[in-house]
């Protein structure tokens, strides 16, 4: 479950200054930014055995599969760690 850092609003470069000197990862979403929560052991298996799966599924595809390392702007007002991802072309 995601926490909100505080109440307050920041923008993107705000963000992305802060994420890059934090040793906590966070997700942005319309200004507000969460602090990541740890996972469960049972969390971590799924979340690799999907990772594995999709690296699996990408071979000799432009594609590639990457863990929850990999932050990913999905609209410019939300940044996420998604578990899995899958990126294609350059």
């Amino acid at each position: 479950m995601r926490q909100a850092v505080n109440k307050n609003y920041y923008t993107v470069g705000e963000y992305v200054a802060l994420e890059q000197e934090s040793n906590v990862k966070h997700e942005y979403i319309d200004g507000v930014i969460y602090n990541m929560s740890g996972g469960t052991p049972a969390h971590s298996l799924i979340a690799n055995n999907i990772g594995s799966e999709l690296r699996r599924a990408m071979r000799n595809k432009p594609c590639r599969a990457y863990n929850s390392d990999l932050a990913l702007a999905i609209s410019e007002s939300q940044y996420v760690y998604p578990d899995a991802s899958v990126i294609c072309g350059p």
